[in-house]
């Protein structure tokens, strides 16, 4: 039976139709005395404008007065034109059933439509970046729509089914509590008269329309991009020097809010809500939970659904997205439609906001995924100045040297590319950096290994040798090696580039390294030119049990082999012996001349010497015996004492293998 959409008081008809059925008139609400159903002369268009706007009386007419019968009458009799009788033609029971079943097959058709209607709105918006020409999607991309699809279906039913059994439940305690005040029948209600259980779905489908019109509206409008020209816009700043305004126009910006979570679910709630509150006719105590119920529904169903796949991405927008997804969501796209101008200021724009508020690992997750997505397109200046930015928000926050952190930096420092110098300011800040927040005073040792071997396989081995160096590491000193071994192949004697590897590594107090470099240096090197081994001694001269010496035909190759076995040996003072073999080796291979007598490696060689056998260097100049007396008494130290401190190793405990 129709209702009243004003008081919903049952009646019998909405209308009667005369002879035509353009000829008719509207039944009055015998309780409240206003046009029972004025819909019914109202066409689709009108009909959804209301229902999106959540017009109460829509919603009353579509769902219980839709499709009821009019009560028809025509004349009696044509010798009495001006009288006619009434003929009630509606056969109330038999269309009750047949309306019901009706009703079931308007879901069904309303589910399917608005299934692949939402299926499609989420898949536009997780994937703007894909082309509107359908002949250019691939595979791939059909599936992740179709997984959507069954993504939305699973959500609806799961959703459908829940709300229809907590209004089941609502509805037997209303039922409850009115028989134990002994409602009379006249005092319930039309609407609970005339409930089913298929309104509760028709209802929220329904209401649905509402949150998928203004998805809909976000999908086709992308307010991202920034479009450039035109006069600036002028304003008064004294207006946001306020916090609080501040603050309140902040929360609008694109990474505060996600709009369509908000329209999918709390909009969506609320739309629910009201349309329940039509059917149920109950308090509206208990249609204000169906809000949080929807927002926990959607959440469950997202995180139980979500895609790993980058092109899938989720099933739905997660409830709660990190700051970073909100502005790389609105970064990211720019960078694939070709606008990276834009993509970068918007970048620059969101990590100075959040450097600024604290949130630096925010700013970091945002600077580190633009940059790299910008070098990936080939804008290395943008690329590299979102880098720098990076390593400043490292600088506020006191970033430590960690896998992570450094991870970051050895991934842009490849994407950078050797062309310009783009590089080479990346990897001089990064190696700032973990200087001054790393363990080693000259940078980190695995972010200089890595540096050096991309640089090695560049063909920059003059670059290359100094991170070599820097590193310490055995693996490094493996590779600078192999290096060395192939740029002496291109010209110049193989004894001048090991002494390039062996001198600064002993230099550093670095032994292991050392030893790895030379024995690596030299198997290479006779693999490579086996003419240079000495015909005197072709077969190594063992000199511990795990160390041998290659005899050459080149004198700085036995000098380099010969210097790091001394030094390995070495105990400062406290062995004479070792000492005095230091100082013959270097007399024997200076006397003779060549790379070793000049002056700038003497000054290393006697570095070495104070360092591992604490030779004293030579005197500068005569001690003058006045003088120090003079500057004794006048409470001053001897002569010389602004030269630097010598450094002195302690004796080598039994090292641990494999470690570095």
């Amino acid at each position: 039976m129709p209702i009243c959409i004003t008081c919903t008081h049952p009646i019998s008809h909405l209308y009667t139709v005369y002879e035509s059925a353009y000829n008719l008139r509207l039944e009055q609400c015998s309780k409240c005395l206003k046009f029972a159903d004025p819909y019914v002369e109202h066409d689709s268009l009108t009909l959804l404008l209301d229902l999106i706007l959540l017009k109460r009386e829509v919603y009353r007419h579509l769902i219980y007065n839709r499709g009821t019968e009019p009560r028809k009458a025509f004349r009696k009799s044509k010798s009495n034109p001006g009288e006619s009788e009434v003929e009630d033609q509606s056969l109330a029971a038999r269309n009750n059933q047949r309306r019901d079943k009706d009703r079931w097959w308007l879901i069904l058709k309303l589910a399917c439509g608005l299934i692949i209607v939402d299926a499609f709105i989420r898949w536009a918006q997780l994937n703007p970046q894909i082309s509107a020409d359908v002949s250019r999607w691939t595979v791939e991309t059909n599936i992740v729509f179709l997984r959507i699809i069954v993504g939305c279906l699973i959500e609806t039913v799961a959703f459908h089914g829940g709300v229809m059994f907590a209004s089941y439940f609502v509805l037997m305690l209303s039922d409850y509590f009115r028989s134990r005040r002994r409602t009379l029948p006249s005092e319930i209600s039309g609407v609970r008269q005339q409930f089913k259980l298929s309104l509760i779905p028709l209802t929220i489908f329904y209401s649905s329309l509402t949150k998928l019109f203004l998805l809909f509206l976000l999908t086709i409008w992308r307010p991202s991009a920034s479009t450039p020209g035109g006069s600036p816009y002028s304003w008064d700043p004294s207006y946001y020097r306020s916090t609080f305004v501040t603050r309140a126009l902040e929360i609008w910006d694109e990474d505060k809010l996600d709009r369509e979570w908000v329209i999918r679910n709390v909009l969506g709630g609320m739309a629910t809500g009201f349309g329940l509150r039509v059917v149920l006719d109950c308090h509206p105590v208990f249609t204000t939970v169906w809000d949080p119920w929807y927002h926990q529904e959607h959440t469950a169903t997202s995180n139980a659904y979500e895609h790993p796949s980058p092109l899938t991405l989720t099933l739905t927008m997660p409830a709660v997205s990190s700051p970073s997804s909100r502005a790389l969501n609105a970064i990211l796209p720019l960078v694939a439609s070709g606008q990276p101008y834009e993509a970068h200021q918007k970048a620059r724009t969101f990590a100075s906001r959040y450097n600024k508020s604290g949130q630096y690992d925010t700013a970091i997750d945002v600077l580190f995924q633009s940059a790299r997505e910008l070098l990936k397109v080939g804008q290395q200046g943008s690329g590299t100045d979102l880098t720098l930015f990076l390593l400043d928000v490292y600088e506020s926050k006191g970033e430590v040297v960690n896998d992570e952190s450094r991870g970051r930096l050895t991934q842009l420092i490849a994407l950078t590319g050797s062309s310009g110098s783009w590089r080479k300011t990346i990897i001089d800040r990064s190696i700032a950096w973990s200087a001054k927040h790393g363990d080693c005073p000259a940078g980190d040792q695995d972010m200089h290994h890595y540096i050096g071997e991309l640089l090695y396989k560049d063909g920059a081995f003059n670059i290359a040798e100094s991170h070599f160096l820097a590193s310490g590491k055995r693996d490094s000193a493996r590779l600078l090696a192999d290096m060395m071994v192939e740029w002496s192949a291109a010209g110049g004697a193989p004894g001048i580039f090991a002494l390039r590897g062996t001198l600064p590594y002993l230099q550093n107090g670095n032994i292991l390294a050392a030893r790895t470099f030379i024995f690596q240096f030299i198997s290479q090197l006779i693999s490579s030119r086996p003419n240079i081994r000495s015909p005197l001694q072709t077969s190594p001269l063992p000199v511990t049990p795990t160390s041998e010496i290659t005899h050459t035909k080149e004198p700085l190759l036995n000098f380099c082999q010969l210097a790091v076995l001394t030094c390995q040996r070495a105990n400062r003072d406290k062995n004479q012996a070792i000492r005095e073999s230091w100082v013959r080796l270097c007399g024997t291979y200076q006397s003779k001349g060549g790379a070793l007598a000049t002056k700038e490696v003497r000054a290393v060689l006697q570095e070495i010497a104070t360092l591992y056998f604490a030779i004293p260097p030579p005197r500068t100049q005569p001690d003058n015996p006045f003088g120090a007396m003079l500057s004794t008494m006048m409470g001053g130290g001897p002569p010389g004492g602004g030269a630097p401190t010598r450094r002195l190793l302690s004796p080598a405990g039994p090292s641990t293998p494999g470690l570095d």
